[in-house]
């Protein structure tokens, strides 16, 4: 292999030029770190509120047991005769 230049000189010596590519932002260390942790936040917060979401129905069907637990014995005192 030879080289040429615009003016048409010859060298038997190709020219050579050395170069690096950085990686991308993304494929960072630091990038790594911070989404991973972001990712396991978003999980996690997200499993808290399922959780917080089925307790929530949990409480309402014991309130609304009680309610009516209360309001029976309410008629019953009531109906007493006394």
């Amino acid at each position: 292999m030879i080289a040429v230049d615009r003016q048409g000189n010859v060298d038997a010596e190709p020219a050579h030029l050395a170069f690096s590519v950085e990686q991308p932002w993304y494929r960072s260390a630091g990038f790594l770190v911070v989404a991973s942790v972001a990712l396991a936040a978003i999980v996690y917060l997200l499993c808290l509120a399922v959780y917080h979401y089925h307790l929530r129905g949990r409480l309402i069907r014991v309130a609304e047991d009680l309610r009516k637990t209360a309001e029976g014995a309410s008629r019953a005192k009531s109906e007493f005769p006394g």
